[in-house]
């Protein structure tokens, strides 16, 4: 019995993927209930256009979904075409590698906006958040990204402090939690030696 499906798609000149919305697949899924997308080192958005659409009317309900390292604008904009695709998402966790590459321009902005959906993130209770390293991750978040419904909150923080930018950015996001219960935050870097040597990864909740 398959509740969890990691998907790991290779961005060729072929267009590999995984097309696990076909129909021969979807009969043999039918207690799926999370997707995981593994998108490090990827250039490109590996799906057709239409692929949220498909996920979307599965004829069983992703409550969970995790996104992996999205780095190019264009999966940016796919990643979060699928998150407000899915009208019973519960959980979600975006892990994020560095900022979209060229950043979040004007016609980005408008491009996201004109995605969203009224029931994005509607049904969404938990969240995790992460940042691996860059430190503005948190600034190219649009807007409302996450709804308002959110009662369970984890962030972590791979270099301290975050961008400035993004620490605003980030409050106006969580300030939008009202039934906000649960908040956790773990910071992790790299301890050094006084003479700079690297002594290994520390923790700090």
């Amino acid at each position: 019995m398959v509740c969890e499906l990691v998907i790991k798609p290779v961005v060729t000149s072929r267009g590999t993927y995984i097309p696990f919305t076909r129909h021969t697949l979807v009969g043999r899924l039918r207690h799926l209930k999370m997707l995981v997308y593994d998108l490090h080192d990827q250039t490109a958005w590996a799906y057709p256009p239409g692929h949220h659409a498909l996920v979307s009317r599965l004829p069983y309900h992703i409550t969970d979904l995790a996104l992996l390292h999205p780095e190019s604008t264009m999966s940016w904009l796919e990643v979060f075409r699928l998150i407000w695709s899915l009208r019973h998402l519960q959980v979600l966790q975006l892990q994020m590698e560095r900022s979209p590459a060229g950043g979040l321009t004007d016609a980005v902005l408008q491009r996201l906006d004109a995605i969203r959906r009224p029931w994005g993130c509607a049904n969404l209770k938990t969240l995790v958040l992460g940042d691996s390293g860059s430190g503005d991750c948190y600034d190219f978040l649009p807007e409302r990204a996450f709804g308002t419904s959110v009662t369970r909150l984890s962030l972590t923080i791979y270099q301290k402090p975050i961008a400035t930018s993004a620490q605003g950015a980030l409050v106006s996001q969580i300030s939008l939690f009202s039934a906000l219960e649960e908040l956790y935050v773990r910071f992790r870097g790299v301890q050094t030696h006084s003479d700079g040597q690297t002594l290994g990864p520390s923790d700090k909740i």
